[in-house]
């Protein structure tokens, strides 16, 4: 049993040429991440290879986790338990009436997911570890949990092992990650080539705490930071999910523009994070900037979809 998710698929780069990266010396690159998978896109498929082989290794009858709505890590978690014939049970934050209708929900329910409502206090509290997830849902006593965007120590060696992967397919100067639960930044932190500087774009409102959770990780992980680290924190648009018409404006130019489609929870942040930064000169001239694409285009979203 060797899922496709232990390899690395293909990763594609694109060039992103605007007058703001020629003005200010640098050469810009991106990642697609949102091509390696239909359903299992960018940092997913790295997050969720310690909790597969722990389901596989251990006949684990399912998975159980927790997320909103739109997660993008259930989404993924679901598919991936499709393919292995293995069940999958979520606990979702939110009165059911808020997102029984929600096309990555049926989506996920099409590929089997069972799905329960959580309430926004007990999703705290599971969160702070108050509250265990296989409490609210007995059943799952048996599946193998898997954490909020499956952020957790024990991944950060799979995240580190792409963070050196791409560190290998060319000498870039500036990495660009957008950063949620701080998974994926402990493993960049962990990967990456010594002489790079990794750029972690903070996509909610967190008051630094993000960057604290990924030192943790990190630290709990027993590996070591390579790169430099700089953090982003202003470029959340109000907090996670948020967008405002200069947010969509900047997404709907890329894509027009420059073929780069986005979303405005992950993506078109960080994106907008990369041209503003530049603008601003942070980076040196002639400094070479990888922008990772973690992801999260589906049908139902993208630009052309979430007009505001």
């Amino acid at each position: 049993m060797n899922p496709d998710i232990f390899q690395h698929p293909d990763h594609h780069i694109q060039a992103w040429d605007s007058h703001e990266f020629q003005e200010a010396g640098i050469e810009v690159s991106v990642l697609r991440g949102d091509l390696f998978h239909p359903w299992i896109q960018g940092n997913k498929w790295y997050k969720l290879r310690h909790f597969v082989e722990k389901c596989l290794i251990e006949n684990n009858p399912g998975f159980v986790s927790i997320g909103g709505a739109w997660s993008n890590h259930l989404l993924a978690l679901a598919n991936i338990a499709s393919n292995l014939g293995k069940t999958s049970r979520f606990l979702v934050r939110g009165e059911i009436h808020e997102w029984d209708k929600a096309p990555a929900v049926q989506q996920m329910r099409s590929f089997g997911a069972e799905l329960r409502p959580v309430s926004r206090n007990a999703f705290k509290e599971i969160l702070s570890g108050k509250l265990d997830m296989k409490t609210i849902w007995p059943e799952s006593g048996e599946d193998c949990a898997v954490p909020l965007g499956a952020s957790a120590p024990e991944t950060v060696k799979h995240v580190a092992d792409w963070a050196k992967h791409i560190s290998g397919i060319a000498d870039f100067t500036d990495i660009l990650i957008p950063a949620a639960s701080g998974g994926t930044s402990a493993g960049f932190l962990a990967g990456l080539n010594k002489n790079c500087r990794l750029h972690s774009v903070e996509v909610l409102r967190s008051g630094g705490g993000i960057e604290l959770e990924s030192l943790r990780m990190l630290s709990e992980s027993k590996l070591e930071q390579s790169p430099e680290l700089n953090w982003h924190g202003q470029y959340h648009f109000g907090g996670y999910a948020k967008q405002n018409s200069e947010l969509f404006d900047f997404q709907l130019a890329l894509e027009q523009n420059f073929q780069l489609p986005s979303e405005h929870v992950y993506s078109g942040k960080l994106f907008f994070a990369v041209s503003d930064l530049a603008r601003k000169r942070v980076f040196s001239k002639g400094s070479k900037i990888l922008t990772i694409h973690t992801g999260g285009l589906f049908p139902w979203n993208g630009i052309h979809i979430s007009k505001i």
